[in-house]
């Protein structure tokens, strides 16, 4: 059998390509454009003053005695509303409720009276609740 020869040129494969395959295209609005293009729906929470409130108010005691620390819970506002606490005319404090309608407040009992009332009050809806407290003598 007589010998053959063969040239390495024929046996090298051809060499791959680096080029990306063709991709489909889109026609009209580039991808970059149709992501800013789709805006989300936009969310407008009910103004405070249409929603329903059942405000609460509950004293850390009823019966206390006088220049004594105390607390108390507003409950039933308005989410994020600035509630007001007061004795009569004096203001005692103010916070804003949490995402539930609650805030809580400390002060000081007076020191003198028979009874104090404390009244809480949303700034925005209007809702008020009040307690009637005891001076122990």
């Amino acid at each position: 059998m007589p010998a053959t020869s063969i040239s390495m040129a024929s046996l090298s494969a051809p060499a791959p390509s680096l080029e990306a395959e063709s991709q489909p295209v889109l026609s009209g609005a580039s991808l970059a454009s149709l992501a800013t293009d789709i805006a989300p729906p936009e969310f407008s929470p009910p103004p405070i003053s249409n929603i329903t409130t059942s405000p609460a108010l509950e004293p850390s005691a009823y019966y206390i005695k006088e220049g004594s620390n105390m607390t108390a819970r507003a409950t039933g506002f308005a989410p994020y509303e600035q509630v007001q606490l007061s004795r009569g005319t004096k203001m005692l404090g103010a916070a804003t409720a949490t995402g539930g309608g609650s805030a809580e407040f400390a002060f000081i009992a007076p020191l003198l009276g028979v009874t104090f009332e404390i009244t809480a009050v949303g700034l925005e809806s209007g809702a008020k609740a009040s307690r009637i407290i005891t001076l122990a003598q």
